[in-house]
């Protein structure tokens, strides 16, 4: 697998995971009738998937650049 290919997994997993912690908020929202602010709630239940979201998207960046700086050095 290519690093472009890597970067680009690794960023969507740290979509995946960003968006996961509204989903779960709404769904815990909807569960048990608390209609506060979803984002307040999302921050609250789960602090480490924010974390792990932002490392995501820092090695799918690493990645990526990584990926197109040897393809430069190839081509030169």
């Amino acid at each position: 697998m290519s690093k472009r290919t890597t970067g680009a997994l690794f960023l969507i997993t740290g979509a995946f995971l960003f968006s996961f912690r509204f989903l779960n908020a709404s769904l815990y929202a909807i569960a048990f009738g608390s209609m506060g602010d979803v984002s307040e709630t999302a921050n609250k239940m789960s602090p480490g998937i924010l974390f792990l979201s932002i490392i995501f998207f820092i090695l799918g960046i690493t990645y990526l650049v990584w990926g197109e700086v040897e393809e430069q050095n190839k081509s030169k």
